[in-house]
């Protein structure tokens, strides 16, 4: 997973705290577990709740995954 610096340094709510990596894992692990990009996207969505607005020109997420059962498929 690669994402831009604007997902760990906005802020994690009304104070000057930053979400930051920590931040960020805790979100992951508390999401959805029906898919990745739900997860995601529930991720982004409270990033940018929880920034209110504050630098939300530079929040993007890449997620590469593939099949470890060798047949080529993606997931």
């Amino acid at each position: 997973m690669l994402y831009t610096d604007g997902l760990v340094e906005g802020h994690r709510g009304p104070g000057s705290a930053h979400l930051g990596t920590d931040g960020m894992l805790e979100r992951l692990a508390a999401g959805r577990a029906d898919g990745t990009s739900a997860v995601l996207d529930e991720l982004i969505g409270t990033a940018r709740r929880l920034n209110a607005g504050r630098h939300a020109d530079d929040l993007a997420i890449l997620h590469l995954a593939w099949n470890r059962a060798g047949d080529g498929s993606a997931l």
